[in-house]
């Protein structure tokens, strides 16, 4: 096994991980990308304005996996809700 990864993703608006529906989504679609890459992804927090992971293979692997983690859940969230999920990558989420 080698050196994980740790990767955070931080919602754009609110506290949308408070909601349990939201969050297993979210883990479940996580857990989903590392098993269909043969990619042991451990949650580290889930809850409030984040999902942190650590994701076994280092640095590459975590940042694929967060980029297609966004994109899915992006795409269900904003289907679902109206908006996206996520803070666009380098911007602080909205203070509401």
């Amino acid at each position: 096994m080698s050196d994980p990864g740790d990767v955070t993703l931080r919602a754009r608006h609110g506290r949308p991980l408070d909601d349990p529906g939201v969050r297993d989504v979210v883990i479940a679609t996580a857990e989903s990308i590392g098993e269909r890459h043969g990619v042991r992804v451990r949650v580290l927090e889930a809850g409030g304005d984040c999902i942190r992971l650590a994701v076994d293979g280092g640095e590459l692997p975590a940042v694929g996996l967060a980029a297609e983690l966004r994109r899915l859940t992006d795409r269900w969230h904003e289907g679902r809700y109206g908006v996206r999920l996520w803070s666009p990558i380098g911007d602080p989420p909205d203070a509401g």
